[in-house]
């Protein structure tokens, strides 16, 4: 279908999107080596390494500075997309969030009806990485977590995608987003009660995509993203 006579979404350009793309997957692929590798060499070790804190904040840290580099150029003219937009940004992101928590709290009640245990275990996953140091795993959450997984899911796959098809754009990248958070548990660990858990984070995917939307620009669904993981972090340690 033809863009012409329809605005252009803004999206990073083909060659670096499909870097970004090979750099998602394989980051799995490599941690998963990794665990892999750690559990031949070092058995009856292997659940105290893999469980330190550095093992998910050097991974994270690379990749954060790898998908910053590939979108640096974009990131840069979204500022000025972003001071266009002006003072309203604080507004869509405020909306957005109160809107996505009210949708989190309402769902978190029905699974709890439901008997249904509402965190899961990547929620428990960072409850422990905290334990052992709140600082890197704060670094982890709030600044790299933003950071790489809105420059590829909305930076690179829902502005690809925006520019084609609105419903499948939201639908792809907020489901991704929702899913990337809960598939390894679930290839290796599979509980039926797993994919309600994988739904939670369905709010929250919509938010930072209408965010993105209504500003065209990134650097809202960033800030979202990063207060959302900031409140959630103090709330699972409370």
């Amino acid at each position: 279908m033809s863009n012409k006579g329809r605005q252009v979404f803004p999206t990073i350009e083909k060659k670096k999107r499909n870097i970004g793309i090979i750099l998602f997957f394989a980051q799995y692929l490599l941690i998963f080596f990794a665990a892999v590798v750690v559990y031949i060499v070092a058995y009856d070790n292997a659940d105290a390494i893999l469980d330190h804190p550095l093992f998910d904040f050097i991974p994270s840290l690379i990749v954060t500075l790898i998908f910053v580099m590939l979108a640096k150029s974009y990131l840069t003219e979204d500022l000025g997309r972003l001071k266009t937009f002006g003072i309203r940004a604080v507004w869509v992101i405020l909306v957005a969030y109160v809107a996505s928590f009210v949708v989190e709290v309402g769902y978190h009640v029905l699974l709890e009806y439901f008997g249904i245990k509402t965190l899961g275990p990547n929620q428990d996953a960072v409850e422990a990485l905290a334990e052992q140091s709140i600082i890197l795993s704060g670094i982890t959450l709030v600044v790299f977590a933003p950071l790489w997984e809105e420059i590829f899911w909305r930076g690179m796959v829902f502005s690809y995608l925006r520019n084609r098809n609105r419903v499948l754009a939201y639908a792809v990248s907020s489901l991704g987003f929702a899913l990337m958070h809960t598939w390894l548990f679930i290839l290796f660990e599979f509980s039926p009660n797993l994919l309600p858990i994988t739904l939670i984070y369905l709010p929250s995917g919509v938010a930072f995509c209408w965010v993105f939307e209504k500003t065209k620009s990134l650097w809202t669904a960033i800030i979202l993203h990063a207060v959302m993981n900031g409140v959630a972090a103090v709330l699972i340690l409370l």
